[in-house]
């Protein structure tokens, strides 16, 4: 069934660019990366105490799109190859009913965090994303911050923007989770997702040049994901830098609570950038998550505090994505009870990138 779900999209993919007026374009992405992690502290269970750092390096992401328009339709293809084997990272087509409405079906970044999948992984302010849109995928099942639905989008005029996404819960094309995504029922291997799907809504609005904001809000599905999610951003761009704030709140089981699994999770993080140079950019980010806000780190609770600090260096000012270094160096600063013993790694990452469009 899967199979034959990704040949149907494939096969309407290439009927509608046969389209006489359809407009093609491709573009590739390859990202290599080095990093070195040291251990303030080795004495922890999965830290081997003789090693005190660690190192890797290889291929971090190696994506290839094509995408296609006219008129009427629209779609896409984007594969990701750098794990060793090919995989489809996004297939979608869609359709403008007219200049304020579109329709999108198929696998793609939908209705989300908007540090997640709508941001470009060609355009990162630092080597990583932010912790929360990581957790917020997590979470509710968007693995590659992906979804599998159909997406109804108003804009009104370019000032503002309303979404609806209807999708599986699952990121896949299978419709069956397993019960680590829904606790509150029998254990069995699958689950009968019933007919309702996920449901996330999303409003954007950019009030004036240079500023954007945004919410999502995500329903929680007893069949498919229990968690219900709250999401915003707030991004000021200016030719001398920018200042991003990105928030997210997870409503774990907030309604199927027969086994006390309702929590509540939330974190935020403030990244801002400067241009020293058309070519050079400084950029720092502060990252908070608590894993559960009515603990405290005494009652087990456990509190991610990163603070990172990195530098952007383009080769091409006037494209400066298309061949880009980015050095980073993270600290984490992790909370816990104050007789747990915490690594506290420091974390340096290199990474340089080709993009080509």
């Amino acid at each position: 069934m899967k199979r034959l779900s990704f040949f149907a999209v494939v096969v309407l993919l290439t009927a509608l660019a046969g389209s006489a007026s359809a407009e093609h374009s491709t573009w590739g992405l390859v990202q290599t990366w080095y990093s070195y992690t040291t251990f303030d502290s080795t004495e922890v269970g999965h830290i081997d105490a003789d090693v005190a750092t660690q190192t890797g390096f290889g291929l971090r992401r190696a994506r290839f799109a094509w995408k296609y328009s006219d008129d009427m339709y629209f779609g896409g293809i984007q594969t990701e190859g750098a794990g060793g084997s090919i995989i489809i990272l996004d297939a979608f087509v869609g359709i403008n009913f007219n200049e304020q409405f579109t329709l999108r079906l198929g696998r793609f970044p939908g209705v989300g965090s908007q540090a997640g999948g709508l941001t470009s992984s060609a355009k990162l302010d630092l080597v990583e994303r932010p912790i929360v849109p990581m957790r917020w995928a997590a979470a509710t099942g968007r693995q590659h911050y992906r979804a599998v639905g159909a997406e109804l989008a108003m804009q009104p005029n370019d000032m503002f923007k309303v979404m609806a996404l209807l999708h599986n819960g699952t990121s896949n094309l299978g419709e069956d989770l397993t019960p680590s995504v829904n606790a509150h029922l029998a254990d069995s291997t699958v689950v009968d997702t019933q007919f309702l799907p996920q449901i996330d809504l999303g409003i954007w609005a950019k009030p004036m040049e240079g500023l954007e904001a945004g919410a999502t809000f995500g329903l929680p599905n007893e069949y498919r994901i229990t968690t219900g999610n709250l999401t915003a951003f707030l991004y000021y761009f200016h030719e001398m830098g920018f200042a991003k704030v990105d928030f997210a709140m997870l409503m774990n089981n907030p309604v199927w609570d027969d086994d006390d699994l309702d929590y509540t999770s939330m974190g935020y993080a403030v990244t801002a950038g400067y241009n020293v140079k058309p070519c050079l950019q400084i950029v720092g980010r502060f990252e908070n998550w608590d894993d559960d806000t009515d603990l405290g780190t005494d009652d087990g609770d456990y509190m991610y505090r990163n603070f990172a600090l990195g530098v952007n260096y383009s080769l091409m000012t006037d494209a400066k994505y298309d061949h880009r270094f980015q050095a980073t160096f993270t600290r984490r600063l992790d909370e816990k009870a104050d007789d747990v013993e915490l690594a506290d790694p420091n974390i340096f990452q290199l990474c340089y990138q080709l993009y080509f469009h």
